[in-house]
């Protein structure tokens, strides 16, 4: 996973000019989880 996030960073950073970035995992449903799965959350800003 860590891969494809810098595989992503690097083609936003082609196309826009973010000032930074947040990148998260959610994990259990106290943690807004509501379908056990593996995935990230990864929002340019």
């Amino acid at each position: 996973m860590t891969d494809l996030i810098e595989e992503y960073r690097i083609i936003i950073e082609e196309n826009f000019q973010p000032q930074g970035y947040n990148i998260g995992f959610n994990i259990g449903e106290a943690a807004g989880q509501s379908v056990m799965h593996c995935h990230c959350h990864f929002i340019p800003r």
